[in-house]
């Protein structure tokens, strides 16, 4: 059958314009996979990343897909998903030496 792909970007900016936050997702089929969510150290601890990920939710309740997934390695933000109500679904170990990549979803 036909590919059936459909990009997803968020883009956060502060008063004066400085981009400060950003979320890459793909629709791929019935489900939409984080690319990546990026917010700046500044930004952090404020909310704005589960903001993204809530108008990430929203977009993909709006198409009707079964949830959200995302790729992330054992350093990087696995905590920060489990938070916001994914859970593991694979993971392989020492991808990186001593670390994972980590994958997580959120059924809707």
């Amino acid at each position: 059958g036909s590919y059936d792909r459909e990009e997803f970007w968020l883009v956060g900016r502060d008063g004066g314009g400085t981009i400060v936050c950003g979320l890459l997702g793909r629709r791929d089929y019935r489900w939409l996979m984080i690319d990546w969510l990026w917010c700046g150290e500044d930004h952090r601890g404020q909310g704005v990343g589960r903001r993204m990920m809530a108008e990430a939710e929203d977009f993909a309740c709006e198409r009707g897909l079964l949830g959200l997934f995302v790729q992330t390695a054992s350093f990087q933000a696995p905590g920060v998903y489990r938070r916001l109500g994914f859970v593991e679904f694979g993971r392989l170990d020492d991808l990186l030496p001593g670390h994972a990549m980590i994958w997580l979803r959120k059924r809707l």
